[in-house]
């Protein structure tokens, strides 16, 4: 079996729905299913030989009488494997029923008959940690309270021994020729460990499931709500030289977008906010206004100021068409009145996001004339794969930001616009206090960015980039000089470079200190305050003894 492939168990008493579900994940290479199963007795036998999968698909409808009630199903499994990852493809429940089910601890949720490219979206979702609920959005980033915060750091270490000790144990029982004892002591050991892991994400989790809001009487969740990914656009520059390198870099950044958006980061961004359809429609129109204005660069006009201009009228443009797109005419407003807005927006957008569209310069050039890409002081050839890769990430870092700064805007002006909450916003964030929140903690963001993350990756001499990954947003970083802005700063991000250069020139010699203090805490613990105790109780054995035997000889006498 190839390495990191997501095992699956599936349950469903329909042996056409089993078969099918099967074939179609069977094309994908990321999953192997080890067990199709019409009745719980097949599932809990290979729970009981400790054969735990990574995720169990439990099939349900309500003519499937023989497998009692949805929420006891799953928890009975839960009740039995505690650490088992549940996807439920289930019709017919009620709201409240699906409260229910996701308070268990179910990990995921699709209608059942759902295409099977969003439900193997929804594999790879809670694969990775994440949740996915149909008609609900995936994970929100939750408050942590300070034990959270105290676990999630001091975790670290040891859940990566876990990973590596799972990964060990794996590797041995690849190997045929094991003893049977072994290979049961090694499934009892893997089981452990993967409890364990489940334990410590569950208590220094930095992520929460929000639960859609329900009415008082009991309804189907609507189709409308379902989660549908939007076919690739075709670029006009991949229609003009389809073979060309910026075809192959524009194709793939769509493929990517395609794949899932999922804020993995520890930041607040913008279009967070957004369903998915609609983020990976807003990405979409600023991919395809990208290409256009590529061909608008000309080699003999100066490139900073045609680059600044370039990429402010992407902004601006994108907007007008994203606004308009999903705008009914629910307020008094037109493409006159919103480009006013746009101007008086545009220095909010050139202080906040402008400054983190790093190397924007180099990547158009490289798109549009085919210039070469330097990397780490190496000229790479265009269609090498170090040039292709950087150009790739690039991209994904200019459009993501790109789309923050158009969020910001639509934030910023019409955040309590009621045709915007139902169309663009997730189900969470319809009312107004839920909004402020997420603006607030945007702010936020951006302040903690601005005195302390930014004058950080200066004084390291790095970028931090956005780059999508297997359907997650990432933070990537880039290593480049950046001498003459540590030189330039001043005030709080200033001080924060000269703090932690005091950390690193104090945390060495403290914690040696410590280790030193620790060390003769030991021995004189053990050596010398040990010891004399033992001498103490020594001394007591002995004159017992000495008394008792004075008391048996005047008893003799």
């Amino acid at each position: 079996m190839p390495e990191n492939q997501i095992e699956l168990f599936i349950l469903d008493r329909d042996p056409i729905f089993r078969l099918g579900l099967c074939t179609a994940l069977a094309d994908d290479a990321e999953f192997s299913v080890e067990l199709a199963a019409g009745t719980t007795e097949d599932i809990f036998e290979s729970l009981d030989r400790a054969i735990i999968p990574d995720i169990l698909i439990i099939g349900w409808s309500y003519d499937d009488l023989e497998l009692n009630i949805c929420w006891q199903l799953c928890q009975q499994f839960l009740k039995k494997c505690p650490e088992l990852i549940i996807l439920l493809l289930a019709s017919g429940l009620t709201t409240q029923e699906l409260e229910k089910i996701q308070g268990l601890g179910v990990r995921g949720y699709c209608l059942k008959g759902t295409n099977i490219d969003t439900v193997a979206f929804a594999l790879k979702c809670i694969s990775s940690g994440e949740f996915y609920w149909q008609g609900n959005d995936f994970s929100v980033p939750a408050n942590q309270n300070l034990w959270q915060k105290a676990l999630s750091s001091f975790s670290n270490t040891g859940k990566q021994e876990i990973v590596q000790d799972i990964q060990a144990i794996e590797n041995r029982l690849a190997d045929n020729d094991i003893p049977p004892l072994n290979r049961l002591l090694l499934l009892g050991r893997k089981r452990e460990l993967k409890a364990a892991n489940w334990l410590v994400e569950r208590l220094a989790s930095t992520k929460k499931n929000i639960p859609t809001k329900t009415s008082s009487s009991p309804q189907i969740l609507p189709k409308a709500q379902e989660i549908q990914l939007l076919t690739v656009p075709q670029f006009a520059i991949a229609k003009d030289d389809p073979d060309s390198v910026a075809s192959r870099i524009f194709n793939s950044v769509a493929k990517d977008i395609k794949i899932g958006v999922i804020n993995s980061t520890q930041l607040w961004l913008e279009i967070d906010i957004l369903q998915t359809q609609k983020k990976q429609e807003l990405l979409y129109i600023i991919l395809e206004g990208l290409a256009g204005s590529l061909q608008d660069l000309d080699q003999e006009h100066e490139l900073a100021l045609q680059v600044r201009v370039g990429l402010r009228n992407l902004w601006a443009q994108s907007a007008l068409q994203f606004f308009f797109d999903n705008y009914e005419n629910s307020i008094e407003i037109d493409k006159v009145e919103f480009k006013k807005l746009l101007v008086q927006e545009y220095s909010t957008f050139q202080e906040n996001i402008y400054t983190k569209l790093y190397f924007a310069s180099e990547l158009l050039t490289y798109l549009a004339w085919e210039y070469p890409l330097t990397i780490d002081r190496v000229t790479y050839r265009v269609d090498s794969p170090e040039a292709i890769d950087r150009a790739v990430n690039l991209l994904h870092n200019l459009t993501l930001q790109i789309a923050n700064g158009i969020m910001q805007l639509v934030l910023n002006n019409f955040a309590d616009l009621e045709i915007f909450k139902y169309k663009l916003y997730l189900n969470n964030y319809r009312s107004s206090r839920a909004i402020a929140h997420f603006r607030n903690e945007v702010s936020w963001g951006y302040r903690s960015e601005k005195y302390w993350l930014i004058p950080k990756n200066i004084f390291e001499s790095s970028y931090q980039i956005l780059t999508l990954s297997q359907g997650k947003i990432i933070n990537l970083s880039i290593y480049a000089p950046r001498t003459e802005e540590l030189s330039q700063l001043q005030g709080l991000p200033w001080l924060a470079t000269i703090i932690l250069e005091l950390r690193d020139a104090i945390a060495p010699r403290l914690q040696s200190i410590l280790g030193f203090l620790g060390t003769s805490l030991v021995f004189t613990l053990t050596q010398i305050i040990g010891k004399g105790i033992g001498l103490i109780g020594k001394g007591i054995i002995q004159g017992l003894g000495s008394t008792v035997r004075e008391t048996k000889s005047s008893k003799k006498n």
